[in-house]
């Protein structure tokens, strides 16, 4: 391979990307927001889109609800969740469920084996996919 060539390809794998991330937002996230403006209760799920408005949207960070905090009403408006960050408190406006069936992630998890390998003196799990995994078109 000569360096134009490679210069090409880099180019268009980079504008795949690029267009991958705008579908992205502007399908699925869009999507998930206007879909929870519609109900007006729902029912928190483990996993969640936690929205913070100082990054884009394909930015913000996965999290699991830990704990509901409820009002002196009754009625949940805050809860705890865990980020890849620690432990942070959320108001449930900036929560977005993802779109996870429970059955679909037990699966999921059958279907994942974890082996190790050695990467100089560590062990490291690698997560491997064993079987098939169809794509709705």
């Amino acid at each position: 391979m000569d360096s134009e060539n490679l210069n090409y390809r880099w180019k268009y794998m980079k504008k795949l990307r690029d267009e991958l991330r705008q579908r992205f937002r502007k399908e699925y996230l869009s999507q998930l927001i206007s879909k929870i403006n519609q109900k007006p209760s729902r029912k928190l799920e483990l996993n969640e889109l936690v929205r913070d408005d100082r990054k884009k949207r394909v930015f913000w960070p996965l999290g699991r609800v830990m704990e509901l905090i409820p009002g002196k009403d009754g009625i949940v408006r805050v809860v705890k969740v865990k980020t890849e960050v620690g432990l942070q408190t959320k108001p449930i406006q900036n929560l977005y469920p993802l779109e996870v069936n429970p059955s679909r992630t037990t699966l999921m998890t059958s279907l994942l084996t974890v082996t190790q390998i050695a990467v100089g003196r560590e062990l490291k799990p690698v997560v491997s996919i064993v079987g098939e995994c169809k794509l709705s078109s």
